[in-house]
């Protein structure tokens, strides 16, 4: 119980910010796969995922849509106009 009545005694020697990490220079990955769909056989689907890294932090922003190219085009409007 000692633990319990000592949490808040501990001083922080420098307060940080947590910086965005969802700009163009933090993107680490850029995936975009087609796969059938497992309960519909001869239809396929399209799904894409852009990781960021920024020191510690990271973040993902995922995609999805009928075509390999629908996909592509959703991730690269999403880089050139939301970033």
């Amino acid at each position: 119980m000692d633990f319990f009545k000592r949490i808040g005694e501990q001083k922080l020697n420098k307060l940080s910010t947590v910086t965005d990490p969802f700009s163009k220079d933090c993107i680490k990955d850029i995936t975009v796969y087609c796969r059938e769909k497992m309960f519909d056989k001869g239809v396929w689907y399209a799904k894409g995922c852009v990781q960021f890294k920024r020191g510690n932090t990271t973040g993902s922003q995922d995609f999805e849509g009928d075509t390999f190219d629908e996909v592509v085009l959703k991730i690269k409007n999403f880089i050139e106009n939301e970033l």
